[in-house]
């Protein structure tokens, strides 16, 4: 992310919410609306559930801006991480760094599981639920096949307290 201090163009009037310091003009070429000071910064992105807000022509995610405003430029590679998973809740309390991976482990259950829980799938080919975990550098680790569903389920719940730590969301 570039070195711009945020402060000269926003203020957090709520929890998680920024608003304008300054007049924004329309037609500037830049590609955003008008706004005046205390307006609320920046537009919902439906399609990602997040919101996004255009300073000089770069547009940031929220979640990003409120995060350098508090602890400064995000370091190289890292991103923003909502705690709860609720991408339109920017309070700093939600937001952590995280890498790709931690990230991608701090989510919902896919919409194509068909076991209802995390890490468990049937195997047709050992008529048995089999439970598995990505563990660092994206390899699996299958954890073991199951007559009950719940206990590959715990199995999983486990292993992903025990690789995944703090991004474990189970």
């Amino acid at each position: 992310m570039n070195s711009i201090d945020f402060s000269k163009y926003l203020y957090e009037s709520e929890p998680g919410i920024l608003r304008w310091k300054v007049e924004r003009k329309k037609g500037t070429g830049k590609g955003y609306d008008a706004a005046m000071p205390g307006d609320i910064a920046g537009y919902l992105l439906k399609k990602f559930g997040r919101w996004r807000i255009s300073i000089d022509g770069v547009k940031y995610y929220r979640s990003r801006i409120i995060w350098e405003m508090y602890n400064g430029m995000i370091p190289y590679k890292m991103q923003i991480d909502h705690i709860n998973l609720n991408k339109l809740d920017d309070r700093i309390e939600n937001l952590r760094l995280a890498t790709n991976s931690e990230n991608n482990r701090n989510t919902r259950l896919k919409s194509s599981n068909t076991s209802g829980f995390k890490g468990v799938y049937w195997s047709k080919e050992k008529k048995k639920w089999c439970a598995r975990i990505r563990i660092g550098n994206n390899k699996r680790m299958n954890l073991g096949y199951f007559l009950k569903l719940e206990d590959a389920s715990n199995a999983y719940n486990l292993a992903s307290k025990e690789f995944h730590g703090e991004f474990s969301n189970v």
